[in-house]
């Protein structure tokens, strides 16, 4: 699932849980990718939502698109390791 921050400079994607945020974080980052996650963002007692924060503003489309590949291949990676 993925919310567009109104100002029109992020995307957040949530996700099922922290070990998935944290895997999907580091496997993009393997890949070249940086993005960040939604639990840096959290403060106090927890339950906090699980997610990434995906800039978009400042890369091109050529860059963008490589990038949602990639976080698409990840994705698909940290919630299905079989594949």
């Amino acid at each position: 699932h993925a919310e567009g921050d109104p100002a029109g400079a992020h995307v957040l994607v949530s996700l099922p849980d922290r070990d998935a945020e944290e895997g999907l974080i580091a496997a993009a980052a393997g890949r070249g990718v940086a993005v960040g996650g939604l639990g840096r963002h959290c403060a106090g007692p927890g339950p906090h939502r699980a997610g990434l924060v995906v800039g978009f503003a400042a890369p091109t489309r050529a860059d963008l698109a490589r990038a949602l590949e990639v976080l698409t291949s990840a994705l698909q990676h940290v919630l299905d390791p079989r594949r």
